[in-house]
């Protein structure tokens, strides 16, 4: 059985824009597991067979989305990293002198 569906694009430029999304986030998918270290030699491997044979174009959308993703990753856990907190005895006293 095959099916012929168009998502609801109607032209080329509609369709060029939902293959780069696509790229984009399967190369963000790829850098998701290869940042965790269970799934990494597996997706390292899965990777670089799939990329051998990607055209530049997709692969350097590919590459754009890992690295949206390492990016994200990295602003998200510095974001999340709690604040130092200044206790009232370790702040600096300032003194002030009358004249």
């Amino acid at each position: 059985l095959l099916v012929y569906h168009h998502h609801g694009r109607k032209t080329r430029a509609q369709e060029a824009a939902l293959a780069r999304n696509y790229s984009w986030g399967r190369g963000a998918h790829f850098a998701k597991f290869i940042f965790d270290r269970r799934t990494r030699l597996q997706y390292l491997k899965r990777c670089y067979r799939h990329w051998q044979v990607l055209p530049f174009r997709i692969l350097r959308q590919e590459m754009c989305g890992a690295l949206g993703y390492a990016l994200a990753r990295l602003f998200a856990q510095v974001e999340r990293t709690p604040p130092v907190s200044v206790r009232p005895s370790d702040a600096p006293s300032r003194s002030t002198r009358v004249g």
